[in-house]
């Protein structure tokens, strides 16, 4: 057995010599790596998925929300401001650097359909983003968007229902489970405004670009309208972890998603948005 040993590493050492050239591989492994380009056309969907899931959910929604969110809460509140004005003023002061980003963005994936990643990410801006986005809605839009709000607030409410059970109206309304919690908090002018300014203008203009913007026509360049409408609504559902807030948030982003592309413009779902928003938080004032 040793003598064959030998006898087969002999002749695989003879038939290697003859057939590898060690020194042609390693160059040509060399000249790979020197060419590799991660923004080749074979990397086209990783890209795209990349756009798609590391910019709303970690840059997004970790990054600057949650990372970038907490010293400039911290800072508000050592200026003199409450606790709940603070986070407020610090929601909504992430929202505007955000939808900041998120615009330009937008821009560099516009302005270059094969979705290059490098260092004019964030730096090439087109003002023509924000007309297309903001653009009048076609015609025959309006009776579509009515239809879409009553089928919003219908469905919205049976989840709520569905999950809180049906006692009284009032428990169903004030349910702490889908309010803030204001009840510590001095409803003055200024904690009213900043709350306002924060749930019901911000939150909803940010996250229609982000989900509907952003993400829906990224997700668009490649897969079908529905199955973009699908990726758009998972992903803003996983981005509102908060009880029956991410059933909510799935079903309205299915619903958001298809007044955009019906539309053409996200107005219509920035104004639903608006109205689901701003009448829970009218509740809550009620409810304290």
């Amino acid at each position: 057995i040793s003598e064959d040993m030998k006898n087969y590493s002999k002749s695989f050492n003879e038939w290697r010599n003859e057939n590898i050239d060690l020194n042609k591989s390693v160059s040509a492994t060399s000249n790979y790596i020197q060419n590799f380009s991660f923004n080749s056309p074979g990397f086209y969907t990783l890209r795209i998925w990349l756009f798609i899931i590391i910019f709303p959910v970690v840059i997004w929604r970790i990054g600057i929300l949650e990372i970038i969110w907490l010293p400039i809460y911290t800072w508000y509140n050592i200026i003199g401001f409450t606790t709940f004005q603070a986070g407020n003023l610090a929601s909504a002061s992430t929202l505007g650097l955000s939808m900041f980003l998120t615009i330009r963005i937008y821009s560099h994936c516009t302005n270059n359909r094969n979705f290059p990643i490098n260092s004019e990410v964030f730096s090439d801006y087109d003002t023509y983003t924000l007309r297309h986005l903001f653009q009048i809605p076609h015609k025959g839009s309006f009776n579509l968007t009515i239809r879409s709000l009553f089928l919003q607030f219908i469905i919205g409410w049976l989840i709520i229902i569905g999950i809180f059970g049906v006692e009284t109206f009032e428990g169903i309304v004030c349910n702490p489970e889908i309010l803030n919690n204001l009840n510590d908090v001095n409803l003055d002018f200024l904690t009213i405004f900043t709350f306002l300014l924060y749930i019901s203008i911000l939150t909803p203009i940010v996250e229609e670009v982000v989900f509907r913007g952003f993400v829906l026509d990224i997700a668009s360049e490649k897969y079908s309208d529905w199955f973009s409408i699908f990726i758009s609504a998972f992903l803003f559902a996983i981005v509102h972890v908060h009880g029956v807030t991410i059933v909510n948030a799935f079903i309205a982003g299915l619903i958001f998603g298809y007044l955009r592309i019906r539309t053409g413009s996200l107005w219509p779902p920035v104004v639903i948005h608006f109205l689901w928003n701003t009448h829970l938080y009218l509740i809550e004032i009620m409810c304290v």
